[in-house]
């Protein structure tokens, strides 16, 4: 997990690095990390900011999107401050709020909706499903033990392999896979918590290839 997050962290900076450079490029003998007007708008348009402050997610994808746009401009992110676990965190430049930004602190627009967790953490979701058949049995590792003592158990002429995948991950940051239910607590960590699920039976293929659906939706207002 530690070096998936500093090979994210190294691609997010070589993104800004790279726009901080075309920016400054475009400006002549401006800095490189400054505000950059990137072209004359167009009568009844107004220049639109966003920064990217690293956050994991989706949050950095769509600014990278917004940023397509002529009115769309970049605000360079700098250090805001270290959490008890010492992860830094970080804002845009001057602490300032901006039209879009994947720290939502400093966010005009809101990219979550309240009671997004319950969809988002694969554990929430696990249980706001239970008993609708709309998921595989499922069953839960908090802190290196099984909630509620249920846990999935060895069966005699079992193939199907076992999933272990981290309940807060994103992006397929941590997802492992073992042959066994008994090998499943081996592949979590303490102070985690983890959703486990067998590898479904008769599962539906695209062109002989598994897949997932992904829905955004945006809402205005």
């Amino acid at each position: 997990a530690t070096k998936e997050a500093a090979e994210q962290s190294a691609r997010q900076a070589e993104v800004l690095a790279a726009r901080r450079e075309k920016y400054a490029a475009a400006a002549g003998d401006a800095a490189v990390g400054q505000v950059v007007v990137k072209a004359a708008l167009a009568p009844g348009q107004t220049m639109k900011f966003c920064s990217i402050c690293r956050v994991k997610g989706h949050g950095s994808r769509y600014s990278e999107v917004l940023l397509r746009r002529p009115d769309w401009q970049l605000i360079p992110s700098q250090k805001w401050f270290v959490d008890d676990a010492h992860n830094q965190y970080h804002c845009p430049h001057g602490n300032r709020l901006v039209d879009f930004c994947d720290e939502m602190h400093f966010s005009r627009m809101a990219m979550y909706l309240k009671g997004r967790q319950c969809l988002e953490n694969k554990a929430r979701l696990g249980l706001l499903v239970a008993g609708r058949n709309l998921m595989p049995d499922t069953f839960y590792i908090r802190d290196m033990k099984w909630v509620d003592g249920l846990h999935p158990i060895d069966e005699a002429g079992d193939v199907l392999p076992w999933f272990v995948k981290e309940a807060e991950g994103n992006e397929g940051s941590f997802v492992e896979c073992c042959e066994k239910a008994s090998d499943c607590m081996t592949l979590a960590r303490p102070g985690a918590n983890f959703v486990v699920q067998q590898h479904v039976k008769d599962q539906l293929l695209y062109e002989g290839r598994k897949f997932h659906l992904r829905c955004h939706v945006l809402i205005t207002c």
